[in-house]
């Protein structure tokens, strides 16, 4: 066994060496479950998250540099609720 499967191994209490630590879905992370206005919510905050075109940057004259709706998934978590 090497060293990372024993830290695994003691962590996630993996049974033999095939076994991965997988993430667990809660029911509500798949978007089969999720109901139509919470999922039109989602893919508005979708296309808000994206950067300003070049050309607005420019036709500001750096006026408006960034997105300040602009948002990653990892560090700014949304607050929807149904």
């Amino acid at each position: 066994m090497s060293h990372l499967y024993k830290v695994l191994a003691r962590s996630h209490s993996l049974s033999h060496e095939g076994d991965f630590p997988r993430a667990e879905l809660k029911t509500c992370d798949v978007m089969s479950k999720k109901s139509p206005k919470r999922k039109a919510m989602l893919g508005n905050r979708l296309k808000q998250s994206r950067r300003i075109p070049v050309l607005a940057i420019l036709r500001t004259h750096r006026k408006i540099e960034y997105n300040y709706f602009k948002r990653d998934w990892r560090h700014r978590k949304l607050k929807i609720r149904e």
